[in-house]
């Protein structure tokens, strides 16, 4: 314990006026001290510190720390980071990435990933992917926003398709005009295609059938007429669209010339009762636009007939 003695001269210690005799405490022996101390016991002013203080400098034993931490439990103040970062921004030391893992995904000749999806049946969309998980696949675009896999018949594993025709049937620009007439004794009966002048060309078969007498039919290309006829109804393969043929179908026009003629066929002899109307591959005209095209079917002086127009044509611009 600290030793206690009275006040003297030599202390040179003023009385407080209240008659007390001021008590000195001998410095010389230490005193028991309770803690633990704020900074303002332990000093008369504030010391300032200069940081940031290390756990070391802070702290006389380290402390574990728990992590991972969060930018706010790291720093007062958050500091901003724009990215994106690299893996090596990131680490310290590269992370080894396994087979196994990189069979789940794709990367770039740079290692960083890229968009791709797994295909899982045929409502995936594959547009704006880089790249596609599969174990066999055909796909090929339907629209420019959207693009989808090839599907095979069940059954037969063969390639399910429609035939070019039917897609335009599908796409509202495949089209038909059909009309039946009778042929007096050398009679005649003509009709006109008329081809607008722009690049969305016809597709045209020409298919005529007679029966009852015997009949030639010829087409011509480049016809010139005085008056064009009655413009007859064309109608819309799709009847769900609303769009309407650009090529034109007219009968009983006043011929001035015939143009060249592309083809002539008799029907009645041998049993043949009908011109074109037969296969696309082998018998379908690609229009020349803006031209007139003549139809003519003339009876041959044997016995009136019957005739069945067929006119079948879709409508398109070439791509290339």
């Amino acid at each position: 314990m600290s030793r206690i003695r009275p006040w003297t001269n030599g202390d040179q210690v003023a009385l407080d006026g209240s008659g007390n005799v001021p008590v000195v405490v001998d410095s010389t022996v230490p005193v028991d001290v309770l803690g633990p101390l704020t900074d303002t016991e332990l000093r008369a002013a504030a010391v300032p510190v200069l940081g940031p203080l290390t756990d070391t400098e802070l702290r006389a034993t380290s402390v574990p720390v728990l992590g991972p931490l969060t930018d706010t439990e790291l720093r007062a103040t958050s500091v901003p980071v724009i990215g994106p970062l690299t893996d090596t921004e990131l680490r310290a030391t590269e992370v080894p990435i396994s087979m196994a893992d990189r069979d789940a995904y794709l990367y770039d000749a740079n290692g960083i990933p890229v968009t791709a999806v797994v295909n899982a049946d045929r409502t995936t969309n594959l547009d704006g992917l880089a790249g596609l998980l599969v174990n066999a696949m055909n796909f090929g675009r339907i629209s420019d926003t959207v693009v989808k896999n090839f599907r095979l018949d069940a059954s037969t594993e063969a390639l399910m398709t429609v035939s070019y025709a039917h897609h335009e049937t599908h796409a509202g620009s495949h089209f038909y005009y059909k009309d039946s007439y009778s042929i007096a004794k050398n009679g005649i009966v003509e009709h006109l295609v008329i081809t607008p002048n722009t690049t969305k060309w016809a597709h045209m078969i020409f298919g005529i059938d007679a029966a009852g007498g015997q009949v030639d039919v010829e087409i011509f290309e480049g016809a010139t007429v005085s008056a064009n006829g009655t413009l007859e109804t064309v109608v819309n393969r799709n009847r769900n669209s609303l769009s309407v043929s650009t090529t034109m179908a007219y009968h009983a026009p006043t011929v001035t010339t015939d143009g060249v003629r592309l083809s002539k066929q008799t029907l009645g002899i041998n049993d043949k009762k009908s011109a074109g109307g037969g296969t696309r591959d082998s018998d379908e005209i690609m229009l020349k636009q803006n031209t007139i095209y003549l139809i003519r079917t003339t009876e041959q002086n044997v016995n009136p007939s019957e005739i069945n127009v067929n006119f079948d044509w879709y409508e398109h611009t070439n791509r290339n």
